[in-house]
């Protein structure tokens, strides 16, 4: 059995389970198990990271990723990060990153084993982000590098048993937008591919870089397919395998959204074609065996953030089916995709990514964009040279790795909170191995989209939007009569409450936030002027941390962080960021209280705790002052390095209503006798020098047992204890030494005791 942990706790557990059978009920009520957008995915996320709470284990939560640079040092020919590279240089990239990624037990890479597990003869599909010829619009960065998709198309038809291979691309705009033309054609309106691809020859095409291979692999169908031409038709039909009077009459035929993991369905968006939950997806990514997504990174507008693995799935349906023109089917196949909601993107993406989840993921990164992160024209994108593969079988834990190697905070990015909340993968990034090179060696601030324009009209800090994502988990307390804020209705300094505490008769209620702005009117719609409510949450920190308080509201906002007011202001008007102040942060949990004051219809607040960008290295950028060109470097001020670098949530933190206290991760083998159970607790955790260990058999003295120290992917790294017990309780020490006494890396661990009755673990943090 499992050991919950006691005490109050126990209210925190009572609260989540009501939480989400309540959340699961709303809904299921909304019928064809769609969801309405407003639904916050922090109803399914938990924040913890405990497994006891977020009902995980262990081994399930960790994910392996590879990152590779040219500078590696294991490649044969490792480059500085800002070399131009080579066509051999990058397949021996793409080549380290798959094949570091093994499969355990064994040692094949996982990609290999993925096509293999699938017989003689599977099919694979590769979708890269290749819908515009360079040269209009579009430049290097803005792509998939076809370098990279010559690699891993490569890797595939080399090493796997793959029977058919299918490159899925979504053909050109403008006059090029023939079936055909983006694999044929070896230049665009006089642009050939080797201006924006060095070390391509001039007569450079998809077409035959596939024959190419296809040539060392003669039994096997090595195609391209345009997804404008591959819609499935009424049958199950491909548009592209039908005889011209085959079509003749067929219609899209559209598939739903499945239900995944806590009951959550189709996210609903402004889509007039796909309202009800339905889809047309592409034939090609729909029957394939297995499906490997080939985006570049870069950053975004709308509200995706993130350009990448899952903003990549616009590009997996037929404009025949959702472009704009003429508006009914077969619509044009070269104008863009207007009929896929933009508005709502995060609900676009993750509804097509539902009906055919990515298998394997290879993350481009020989060159990023950054601002807007497409679309040169508009002035508001710029192009960051950094020579990176990441690389992956969890679509999540590569684009959360990928986030963070742009120094974007995951948790920041919508998408991954509900591809997290569908149980489509991992985001945090404690629980994702990474192999090859760490992040913090190849990590580079880009610019974010500043209200979708970059250093376009610079709008100066004061104008400056939540990069980050503010707080939307808090637990609710009043209503309170009140002229101002400074009558305390209870006790402010110390104020810890889980939920179902009560104070004044009144209780503390858990409240998930369905955007930014906490609107305090939802759950208080009785509220008159003058009415006073309390929010509170908890924030938890790695380490000791500074960072920014962003907050705004209306009229009276009152904050403590930890028991000390860090703003007491009045506001004129409601302000997402009235407040910028700088604040500490302790290890472990710290204590945030907002006090609200309700006037007029103005009755809500946000806040969220950020880096303030300051401390970016970048001192220039350089934006598009052109179609095809970049402008000069543009030196930042501190104003600039803030808007463009900071309202970042800090890593390392987060936030959640669980208690302040160490959790028992799990008792891994039960007893025969009652109320027989090994104990163990550690002081301090997070620790540094020295933690220690004290521990109990649960049975008299003389009982054998050990405590061992693990590392996370099970790993033995030392042993604390091994022998029988003196007395009903003893202690061991460790000061984050492994076998061999040398010290281990900072980072978590687990701390395991092993009795005859049962084994306990504990997951530390060992700090250097």
């Amino acid at each position: 059995m499992r050991k919950l942990f006691q005490g109050r706790s126990r209210y925190f557990l009572l609260a989540v389970a009501v939480i989400t059978l309540v959340t699961f009920d709303v809904i299921m009520s909304g019928g064809s198990g769609s969801t309405d957008k407003t639904t916050a995915p922090e109803s399914f996320f938990f924040d913890s990271f405990n497994d006891e709470i977020d009902g995980y284990t262990q081994a399930s939560l960790i994910r392996h990723v590879s990152v590779v640079r040219s500078d590696y040092d294991s490649l044969p020919n490792p480059k500085p990060h800002t070399d131009v590279l080579s066509r051999a240089d990058i397949k021996a990239m793409v080549y380290k990153a798959i094949t570091l990624d093994k499969q355990y037990p064994g040692n094949l890479s996982v990609l290999k084993s993925l096509v293999d597990a699938k017989g003689a003869s599977p099919r694979v599909t590769i979708m890269a982000n290749l819908n515009a010829y360079p040269g209009f619009r579009y430049t290097t960065g803005d792509g998939t590098d076809p370098r990279v998709i010559e690699a891993v198309i490569s890797y595939i038809a080399d090493s796997t048993s793959a029977k058919r291979i299918s490159l899925l691309l979504g053909g050109s705009y403008q006059s090029f937008s023939g079936e055909t033309d983006v694999f044929v054609k070896t230049e665009f309106n006089g642009v050939r591919w080797n201006q924006y691809y060095p070390d391509l020859p001039d007569d450079f095409s998809l077409q035959g870089m596939l024959d190419t291979i296809k040539a060392r692999n003669p039994g096997k169908t090595i195609e391209g397919i345009n997804s404008n031409y591959d819609e499935i038709l009424t049958g199950g039909r491909s548009y592209r395998d039908l005889t011209p009077a085959e079509r003749v009459g067929r219609t899209p035929e559209f598939y739903p959204v499945p239900v995944g993991k806590n009951g959550i369905g189709a996210l609903t968006t402004t889509n007039t074609i796909a309202d009800s939950g339905k889809y047309n997806p592409t034939e090609a990514i729909l029957n394939c065996d297995v499906f490997v997504n080939v985006p570049v990174m870069k950053l975004g507008p709308y509200d995706v953030n993130i350009n990448g693995i899952f903003k990549n799935y616009i590009g997996s349906v037929s404009r025949a089916t959702y472009s704009s023109m003429p508006s009914t089917y077969p619509n044009s196949r070269s104008v863009s995709l207007n009929n896929l909601d933009h508005s709502y993107l995060v609900g676009t993406v993750m509804n097509l990514f539902s009906i055919r989840p990515t298998d394997y993921a290879v993350f481009d990164a020989i060159y990023s964009m950054e601002g807007e992160g497409s679309h040169p024209y508009t002035n508001a994108t710029g192009v960051v040279q950094r020579n990176l593969i990441v690389a992956g079988k969890d679509p999540v834990s590569v684009e959360a790795v990928g986030a963070a190697t742009m120094k974007i905070n995951p948790l920041d990015v919508e998408h991954l909170r509900w591809a997290h909340a569908k149980g489509y993968g991992v985001m945090d990034l404690r629980r994702i191995v990474i192999e090859g090179m760490p992040i913090s060696a190849v990590d580079t601030d880009m610019v974010a989209a500043i209200d979708g324009q970059g250093l376009r009209n610079f709008p100066g800090f004061a104008n400056r939007h939540y990069t980050g994502r503010t707080c939307r988990r808090w637990l609710i307390n009043g209503m309170y009569r009140g002229g101002d804020n400074s009558t305390a209705y209870i006790d402010e300094v110390n104020a810890n409450p889980v939920a179902g505490d009560t104070v004044n008769g009144k209780s503390w209620t858990a409240y998930y936030s369905p955007t930014h702005q906490v609107e305090l009117g939802i759950p208080f719609d009785a509220a008159s002027d003058s009415t006073i409510v309390y929010a509170f949450t908890r924030i938890f920190s790695d380490s000791f941390k500074t960072g920014i308080l962003y907050a705004g509201g209306g009229r009276g906002v009152k904050i403590w962080l930890n028991g000390v007011v860090v703003s007491d202001t009045n506001l004129i008007t409601y302000n997402d960021a009235s407040v910028y102040k700088q604040v500490y942060l302790n290890p472990g949990d710290n204590r945030i209280l907002v006090k609200v004051r309700k006037s007029g219809t103005n009755f809500k607040f946000s806040l969220a705790i950020v880096n303030s960008g300051l401390e970016s290295a970048r001192n220039s950028v350089r934006m598009h002052s052109s179609g095809t060109s970049l402008g000069s470097p543009t030196t930042l001020n501190a104003d600039k390095k803030k808007a463009l670098f900071g309202g970042r949530s800090l890593f390392g933190t987060f936030y959640h209503l669980g208690i302040g206290q160490p959790y028992d991760i799990a008792v891994e083998k039960g007893s025969s006798v009652a109320n027989v159970q090994p104990e163990m607790a550690v002081s301090p955790n997070p620790f540094t020098p020295v933690m220690t260990v004290t521990f109990s058999s649960g049975a008299s003295t003389g009982e054998r047992a050990a405590v061992d120290v693990f590392d996370l992917r099970g790993r033995h790294i030392a042993k604390l204890f091994s022998g029988r017990t003196i007395g009903s309780s003893q202690r061991a020490v460790w000061d984050g030494t492994n076998t061999n006494g040398v010290r281990v890396a900072a980072g978590q661990y687990i701390c395991r005791l092993t009795t005859s009755h049962g084994t306990m673990s504990k997951r530390v943090v060992f700090l250097r």
